[in-house]
């Protein structure tokens, strides 16, 4: 199996293109099959959770957290897992402070973008939504 070298400590300090490719290929993800990148994004998460004073998987990702997460889905089918991928972002975003507005006329004018389109809006917004600022003053 591939080794995988993970980006440091503070290299996410600025959602910069050049420094997300850089690291990205550090990373040599273009070298592992794509269930493999899934499980270095669980695992990440999961390191993630941990750093956040939530339960710590890291050390039984297929013993507890895949227990837990069969629980958690109770069997849902693909689609079902889709939906509650859709529904935990709104949450997230609503236990953040969001607000949602009346119209959806935002979401309809997203959805003509193209998948390239929608792929870079996505990553975008990950980026910074992984640095979420602790001196945000809107309240």
């Amino acid at each position: 199996m591939a080794q995988i070298s993970y980006p440091t400590a503070g290299s996410n300090s600025a959602c910069n293109a050049d420094t997300l490719l850089t690291l990205a290929k550090c990373m040599k993800l273009n070298t592992i099959s794509p269930k493999i990148q899934q499980a270095v994004q669980i695992y990440c998460m999961a390191l993630e959770l941990k750093a956040i004073c939530g339960t710590d998987y890291t050390s039984a990702m297929t013993t507890t957290l895949l227990s837990d997460a069969a629980k958690f889905l109770c069997g849902a089918e693909e689609a079902e897992r889709r939906q509650i991928d859709i529904v935990l972002d709104c949450v997230n975003a609503e236990t953040s402070g969001a607000t949602y507005p009346d119209s959806i006329q935002p979401i309809i004018c997203l959805a003509e973008a193209d998948d390239k389109q929608l792929q870079e809006a996505y990553l975008l917004l990950k980026c910074k939504l992984g640095k979420h600022s602790s001196n945000c003053s809107r309240n």
